[in-house]
């Protein structure tokens, strides 16, 4: 599902939850204005196309689980730098290129 935080003027998404819904396309690079987003899981669907740069840029990012989509492309070097990031499952798509030697240094 989708879990919020409601503040008093304001109301943020913190965790988008959706394995095995059948979404397809690509991810919306418009999820990268959810500024408080902490958790993405949407593995198990159709998703298809790039993994966005953009969400590299969610700060509170803790877990990024899209395993078995259709995902192509690499894995952004960014993603390593999420200073929040603990979770992430990228298994059974179909990226190219090397994992980072650095993703052993990851901490949180």
């Amino acid at each position: 599902g989708i879990t919020c935080l409601q503040e008093i003027e304001e109301t943020h998404v913190l965790r988008l939850e959706l394995p095995a819904y059948n979404l397809y396309g690509s991810i919306p690079l418009e999820l990268s204005l959810l500024t408080r987003l902490e958790r993405i899981r949407l593995g198990k669907n159709r998703l298809t196309g790039i993994l966005p740069t953009q969400l590299m840029m969610l700060t509170s990012l803790d877990t990024l689980s899209l395993y078995s989509n259709e995902l192509v492309g690499t894995i952004p070097d960014e993603l390593w730098n999420i200073p929040s990031i603990s979770t992430v499952d990228l298994d059974e798509n179909r990226f190219k290129g090397t994992i980072p030697s650095t993703i052993g240094l990851a901490t949180s």
